[in-house]
């Protein structure tokens, strides 16, 4: 099924909600914008930004808790994250169904993707820059962490059934990559609902 998100009586994008569920009340899925919302989503996802530029500045700004607020209090980040945040409350927005009926939540949040991937990047520049740090150190503590989620998933693999579950086919997979690196939508839809019921 479609949702789609409004902001005051305007329909910004619609959104299938239907990424892999891995926390209670939480869906989550990419957002096709209309042409209203490509005008208006960089405000319904601006505050990300807008934060991550205040926590740079309070990352090399002395001080802490109380100090540390007041000397931020007076900072151009600060006053784009307060106007960045007025700008997306100002948005109201809502989800509907399909059949237009509004879809109760306890939030919604717009990521955008170009953003996501910028910090991607910072991040691994910023491991690169670590020159006591060993190379390998980063990866061994991720194959760590991951070493139990790995030896489930083999265990599945392992069962006669798991490929026909899993609905793979080794010959479109190659066909993708063939065709090179999917483009995908720039937006991403996340929302907190009060009952799982609301979308089942």
């Amino acid at each position: 099924m479609s949702y789609s998100l409004w902001s005051r009586g305007r329909l910004l994008g619609t959104s299938e909600l239907d990424f892999v569920r891995c926390l209670a009340l939480h869906r989550a899925g990419f957002l096709q914008p209309t042409e209203v919302g490509e005008q208006l989503l960089p405000d319904a996802c601006g505050v990300s930004p807008a934060f991550m530029a205040m926590s740079r500045l309070a990352r090399d700004t002395p001080g802490a808790g109380a100090s540390l607020f007041e000397a931020m209090r007076g900072t151009t980040e600060y006053a784009d994250l307060l106007a960045a945040q007025d700008r997306c409350a100002a948005l109201e927005l809502e989800l509907r169904r399909a059949d237009g009926t509004l879809v109760p939540t306890e939030w919604i949040d717009v990521k955008d993707g170009e953003f996501l991937l910028a910090l991607a990047r910072e991040a691994e520049e910023e491991m690169a820059r670590q020159p006591d740090l060993p190379s390998d150190a980063f990866d061994d503590r991720l194959a760590s962490m991951l070493e139990p989620e790995i030896e489930h998933d083999l265990d599945f693999l392992d069962e006669p059934s798991a490929m026909e579950r899993l609905d793979w086919d080794a010959e479109e997979e190659d066909e993708a990559a063939d065709e090179g690196p999917i483009e995908l939508p720039r937006y991403q839809l996340h929302v907190k609902l009060h009952d799982e019921a609301d979308i089942p």
